[in-house]
């Protein structure tokens, strides 16, 4: 058995000693990359890069997917739409920017584009459109929804995705919580053909009130989803509880340098306990979204030092530190790290470069004032998106920013740290000193900083490490970013509270998670000049960040259950 088997395994013998069913019944971070809910921590069409997307359906039932592209800002939406996918089914697709000429590699004025040529099913279609292709949109941060960040459409060039498994579509409808004998539209609409091609996209199109592509992506739509293929009905009762079962991944590939730079999609499972088929136009469900059986209370399992760590939050949106946890906090205490550790190198002799890439995946629903935040961030995160003048109106500033005050460590190789003091790049107007300010970024080390844009991505939200100052500078090593504190002689940055002494886990108290949810890699490129004379070769490689979890109870003690 695989160790990671091994692993999953061990928390479902687990679990079941605790009175739970199986560990689908929780939130939790699949070790295995497979399941209901994948998370891609980065996207960018800068500098000339695009990046490419995938999603396996590994099970023998179809799939019904929330498919989400998020600025990198403020994670406000800039593409959404469902996807249906049949059993064994991959869909494949392309970001890249088709707006500025082939020689305009470092222009920025353009959107990110999504294009494919995949038959699945998506609606709206895509690949019905002219080229495949449909441009991300700036309507969820422009007119009455400004946050304070840029409103270009440039704002969409970076970001990351998240798709979200609405429910499983069988080949038989279900009613009542149970399978029938009566065939499903949906799974026949999209079943793939020996052809390779599913003969009714446009039936499901269809059954969505009729509405056109665009008349959708500008959302004009109700909830409607009713229609037929053929002679047999589509209609919500196609769609099962969510089974999960997809991974993913990502590639960012510059054609222009030869480098591509891969990365797994981060899985979560247990996260659904019902169907939440939704509408093609709206951006639910959300990872706000996360439910347990029979509407329970969702609750996350969480590996702490090799024990593990089971805790019950709210249902629906907390929208303050004095009131009920929410469904994001499940999703929040999987991914949660109170100590980020990953390598870098930029050795001159081999033209080496690092950048880490750092995502906060549930951020927005902590900083955001569309959630409806009653009284300044959420715990972990400290500040709100936002910015606001003395009479309380939105102010537009040059980029927006919500920032975290990173708690750096760093090394190199032989085990020496710098001696002097580590300089960050300038960072937006405000937000002094080293801290990490949007949703997703890209922390550059040794580079220029600023407004530079990085040497790898191009990113323009970007963090620069100047690990070269002080008396023992370091070109390669490894660095740690401390998310569970909030600055020296600051205190500790945590989570709200757990439910305390949920059903069924005797006097387990509440819990408090420590750090921020975070994901990412860090992503490396070397240049050999001498690969052969006159040549020049150009690699590139990515690696997962690792974490170090904390968790104290909310009177001190270990929360450690199992």
């Amino acid at each position: 058995m695989k160790k990671n088997s091994l692993t999953t395994a061990v928390v479902a013998s687990l679990a079941g000693i605790a009175g739970i069913a199986n560990i689908s019944n929780a939130v939790n971070l699949n070790p295995d990359g497979i399941g209901q809910v994948l998370l891609y921590p980065y996207y960018t069409v800068e500098k000339g890069n695009q990046t490419l997307i995938s999603v396996v359906n590994t099970t023998n039932i179809g799939k019904a997917v929330k498919v989400r592209f998020l600025e990198g800002y403020n994670s406000r939406e800039v593409l959404d739409f469902n996807l249906y996918m049949s059993p064994f089914d991959v869909w494949t697709a392309s970001i890249s920017d088709v707006k500025n000429s082939a020689t305009a590699v470092n222009s920025d004025t353009g959107p990110a584009t999504l294009r494919t040529a995949d038959k699945s099913c998506t609606v709206p279609s895509i690949v019905g459109r002219p080229g495949g292709a449909v441009d991300f949109r700036p309507f969820q941060y422009t007119g009455g929804f400004n946050d304070s960040g840029p409103d270009g459409i440039e704002r969409t060039r970076e970001g990351y995705v998240e798709m979200i498994e609405m429910g499983s579509v069988p080949r038989t409808k279900f009613v009542g919580g149970v399978l029938t004998t009566a065939a499903n539209g949906t799974f026949n609409a999209s079943l793939h053909s020996a052809a390779g091609t599913p003969p009714g996209c446009a039936s499901i199109i269809g059954a969505w009130s009729g509405v056109n592509s665009d008349d959708i992506f500008g959302g004009g739509i109700n909830g409607i989803y009713n229609g037929a293929f053929g002679n047999i009905p589509i209609n919500q009762s196609d769609i099962a509880p969510p089974s999960g079962g997809l991974f993913g991944g990502g590639a960012i590939v510059n054609s222009g340098n030869g480098t591509y730079i891969n990365y797994a999609a981060e899985a979560i499972d247990g996260f659904l306990s019902q169907p939440a088929h939704s509408i093609p136009s709206q951006v639910t469900p959300s990872l706000n979204a996360a439910i347990g059986p029979g509407l329970s209370n969702p609750r996350s399992f969480v590996f702490n030092n090799g024990s593990l760590i089971i805790s019950e939050w709210a249902q629906g949106l907390g929208t303050g530190n004095n009131t009920n946890t929410s469904s994001v906090d499940a999703v929040s205490a999987v991914l949660q790290s109170q100590v980020v550790s990953n390598e870098f190198t930029t050795e001159a002799s081999i033209g080496a470069a690092s950048e880490w890439v750092v995502t906060f995946p549930t951020k927005r629903f902590y900083v955001d004032e569309i959630y409806g935040l009653t009284d300044g961030a959420v715990r972990p995160f400290t500040r709100l998106f936002t910015q606001r003048d003395a009479n309380g109106d939105v102010v537009e500033n040059e980029r927006g920013f919500a920032c975290e005050t990173l708690v750096l460590g760093l090394r190199d190789r032989e085990e020496q740290g710098p001696t002097g003091n580590l300089d960050f790049s300038p960072l937006p107007p405000g937000a002094a000193g080293g801290r990490l300010c949007f949703e997703t970024q890209v922390i550059s080390f040794n580079q220029a900083g600023g407004t530079a844009r990085t040497k790898i991505f191009g990113s323009k939200l970007n963090l620069n490490i100047n690990a070269l100052s002080g008396a023992a500078g370091a070109t390669e090593g490894w660095a740690t970013f401390n998310f569970g504190s909030l600055g020296p002689g600051l205190g500790n940055r945590d989570m709200r509270t757990s439910i305390a002494n949920p059903a069924g886990l005797g006097n387990s108290g509440s819990h408090l998670l420590r750090g921020l949810p975070a994901v990412g890699f860090w992503a490396t490129q070397i240049e050999n000049s001498n690969a052969q004379p006159g040549r020049l070769a150009n690699y590139g490689g990515a690696f997962t960040h690792k974490r170090t979890r904390g968790c104290v109870t909310s009177t001190g003690g270990s929360c450690n259950q199992f």
